[in-house]
């Protein structure tokens, strides 16, 4: 694949950021926060122990080390360096195993294509949630997507009618 979906000027932000993504005090104090429901609603809705999980856009590596906790087999993927070393040096203080790679999506689709496995990034809108709402109460939420629709997003491209998707990034936003 020759194309990446990726911001330049955002990749520079979380790489200059990345000496602070543990520091549940820092930027990443939301990320921190919320962690705890993403873990839940995942281990909720897929069993997270003993299966293999993959997480684009791992970043310091805040939910790959939540699903490693909770006993999956975890490879996280970012395009920043910074903050994979970040990560990679958390895990001698958490203790947890997760292999981290400076890679895109769409490079381990085209690694994986052969296997017959599919690789594809969801990049949800902001996502209506009460606690967005809450933080966010003049927003216009018509145009935040609905968790349940970003579920059935990610259901298709589990499902066999998708199996020849690969290496996309899918935009999922509200249709307001």
């Amino acid at each position: 694949m020759n194309t990446v979906n990726a911001d330049p000027a955002e990749l520079q932000k979380f790489s200059d950021l990345a000496h602070r993504w543990w520091d549940p005090a820092s930027e990443f104090r939301p990320l921190h926060e919320i962690n705890p429901l993403r873990l839940g609603w995942i281990d909720g809705k897929a069993a997270l122990a003993g299966k293999k999980v993959l997480d684009i856009g791992c970043g310091g590596g805040i939910l790959a080390e939540g699903m490693a906790a909770l006993g999956a087999e975890v490879t996280g993927i970012d395009l920043s360096e910074k903050a994979l070393s970040v990560a990679r040096l958390h895990l001698f203080e958490s203790g947890h195993k997760v292999d981290y790679r400076h890679m895109s999506a769409e490079a381990l689709a085209d690694e994986l294509k052969d296997r017959n496995i599919t690789v594809n990034a969801i990049l949800p809108g902001t996502i209506d949630t009460p606690r967005n709402r809450l933080d966010m109460p003049k927003a216009d939420f018509s145009r935040w997507v609905a968790p349940e629709k970003i579920a059935k997003v990610i259901a298709f491209l589990a499902s066999d009618d998708a199996s020849a998707i690969t290496g996309a990034s899918i935009p999922v936003f509200g249709r307001g």
